[in-house]
């Protein structure tokens, strides 16, 4: 599954700039110790920091809770598998980003990987924008990828506190 935003107005990127908290505020995100699991590897391909945030409602984008960053591009975590699952990327919020709110209902067993990038299109300062493009595979045991055809984005939101709604409920 391909999902594109293309077209993002340098106001739009510097307002999710200033409402996402750093993960400092929020929680850090803890693998499940028992139950079915899956797991889902970040592969950042940008030159700076990501944020990769996990919710514990997926319904509703509540219980926002951010996967540690590694010392590399890649970072995994195992998640809960046969439920749904709602996930942000995004670049960090230290510069501008472009957040990417996606759901989808994990295998058990089964792994994941998340492709970012972001391009740039002209001068932040003259009203340039960019264009996100996040791909979720799943990882085959022979090594291989295949599409995840259950993926469905999100509207993002920003709530008053941070233990409101990020998303827009599902319906």
């Amino acid at each position: 599954m391909r999902i594109n935003i293309n077209r993002i107005s340098i106001y739009f990127q510097l307002l999710v700039s200033f409402v996402l908290p750093m993960p400092a505020i929020a929680a850090i995100y803890v693998s499940p110790e028992k139950g079915p699991v899956a797991e889902i590897t970040l592969e950042n391909r940008l030159n700076s920091g990501m944020d990769f945030v996990i919710y514990a409602d997926a319904k509703e984008c509540k219980g926002r809770s951010f996967v540690q960053r590694p010392a590399d591009r890649f970072r995994t975590a195992k998640i809960p598998a046969s439920t749904l699952l709602a996930v942000t990327i995004g670049q960090s919020v230290e510069t501008i980003g472009c957040p990417i709110t996606f759901q989808f209902t994990p295998e058990i067993g089964a792994s994941y990987l998340i492709i970012y990038e972001k391009q740039h299109e002209g001068s932040y300062s003259r009203g340039g924008q960019a264009s996100c493009q996040l791909n979720l595979k799943r990882i085959e045991t022979d090594r291989t990828f295949s599409i995840v055809d259950d993926v469905e984005q999100r509207k993002m939101r920003a709530p008053f506190f941070e233990s409101g709604a990020w998303c827009e409920p599902k319906k």
